[in-house]
């Protein structure tokens, strides 16, 4: 999930890491399956990464996904461009 605003090069990230360059953690998040996890535990709830070649905002947990459910107008869903291949351009996500 990645927020998008009009100002949003000046708003702070949360806590986290966006790994190496282009790739960034792509390659523990698909050989850890507690990826997620201990991220959570380390940053928290709400944490950056860099996953497929996407800066994104990992948002993990009960409480924090109520918040971005009940309150969709502040967010809005970006697949990286590696995931709409895959998927096809005509995936329920991709629609």
């Amino acid at each position: 999930m990645t927020t998008t605003t009009g100002n949003s090069r000046t708003l702070p990230l949360p806590p986290g890491n966006f790994g190496l360059p282009l790739i960034g953690e792509t390659v523990e998040f698909l050989r850890d399956p507690d990826f997620m996890e201990k991220r959570q535990k380390k940053y928290g709830s709400i944490f950056k990464t860099r996953i497929f070649g996407a800066d994104s905002i990992a948002i993990v947990g009960a409480e924090a996904n109520r918040f971005i459910l009940t309150n969709n107008q502040y967010f809005a869903v970006i697949w990286p461009p590696s995931t709409k291949i895959l998927l096809g351009p005509h995936s329920l996500p991709n629609r």
